[in-house]
This record gives C-alpha cells, structure tokens and sequence, in this order.
C-alpha cells in the first residue's frame, strides 16, 4: 500500500492526474502515456521510428514487383520481399520494448514512394536508403535516450539489437550491389543472390 501511495503522490506532484488521495484507485493508462511529464518526449521519436518502419514495409513490397516485374530476377525478388516482411518483426520487438515501461506505439501515416527504377542500380541505392532511414530513427531514440534521458538506458541498450539488424541486411545490400557492378548477366547475378543472401540461406540450412 506504501508503495501504491508514493507513486500516486509522484503523479499527483506532477499535476498530471487532478484525482485526489480520496478518488478511486488510479488506471494504468492514467500514468503510461506520451501525456506524462516522464514520457512525453519519447512520443516524437517513437513515431519517427514507427513510420520509418511502416514505410520500410510498404516501400519494399513495392520494389519487390518492380525487381520481378521489370528485371525478373527471381532471387533478388525473393530477398526484397523477406526484407518486407521481417519489418512487423522488428515493430513487434520494438513494441515490446517499449510495453517494458508500460507505453503503447502509435502508427502515423505512410508515404508513398515515388521513385523510377530505370536499372538495378536505383535498386540497391533505395533500398540502402531505406534500411539507412530506419536506422537514422532508432539511433535518433537511443541518442536522446543517452544524452537526455539516461534512466531509460537499458530500452536503448535493446534498440541497439534492432540495429545490429539493419547492419547486416545492409551488408548485404552493399555486397550484391558490388557484385552488380561487375557487369555480370541478369542470371549469373541473379544465381549468386540465391545462393548468397541470409534468408534464402536460412531457408536451405532449414531444407537439409
């Protein structure tokens, strides 16, 4: 009960809540908002990440009918569209760290992508750029975290994993796009994302 009161009274002193010591208990969802005092600057940055993602999502479902569509590289098809689907994986992680301190995620708007893809080129540059905007938004958290909000540090310590992610998908990227600038035909290309890139590995190693 000691315990209940000095987190009522640490609510009420910041004149958030106007109940008094007399009302009925206090809600959840009266504290564990962007509303708070103690929360309100994670809201911005929050949907920075949340639309970074959302757009990640749907930007890669685009290029994904373009790579096939416009190219018809199977692999490289193949792969973009892993990438769009590991991107709710990572809104759920990023959800559950945030649900550690009792908030929820909200979900802004998408825009949509204009972009011509005259070759693979633009491809891989989109692409990069997109993984790059995610990662721009997550450290972008994790900064304000370190420098202006340290007592959340072991959130961010977490957001650091959903960068690990990003590290190696861009890798990849940079890799393949390497490989295009040898000038090899569509299939050799095409041949070596299929044998090389992580998620079709992984869909093989689960095939053995």
């Amino acid at each position: 009960m000691g315990a209940m009161n000095r987190v009522k009274d640490f609510v009420y002193g910041s004149l958030f809540i106007t109940k008094t010591i007399g009302d009925s208990l206090m809600k959840k969802r009266d504290y564990y908002n962007y509303k708070t005092p103690k929360f309100q600057p994670l809201r911005e940055p929050m949907r920075k990440v949340m639309t970074a993602y959302g757009e990640a999502e749907r930007h890669f479902a685009l290029i994904k009918e373009i790579t096939w569509a416009e190219f018809g590289t199977k692999s490289l098809t193949n792969y973009i569209h892993a990438l769009e689907h590991i991107q709710p994986d990572a809104v759920d992680t990023f959800k559950a760290i945030l649900a550690e301190i009792g908030l929820m995620v909200e979900y802004p708007t998408i825009e949509e992508l204009v972009e011509d893809f005259p070759d693979l080129d633009k491809v891989f540059e989109v692409c990069v750029g997109i993984i790059d905007e995610t990662d721009e938004a997550l450290r972008g958290f994790i900064t304000l975290i370190d420098t202006q909000h340290k007592e959340f540090s072991a959130l961010a310590r977490k957001m650091e994993n959903l960068q690990m992610q990003n590290s190696a998908e861009r890798s990849f990227l940079l890799e393949a796009w390497s490989m295009w600038d040898n000038n090899p035909s569509y299939t050799s290309f095409d041949n070596w994302v299929g044998h090389h890139a992580p998620y079709m590995k992984e869909e093989e190693e689960a095939d053995d």
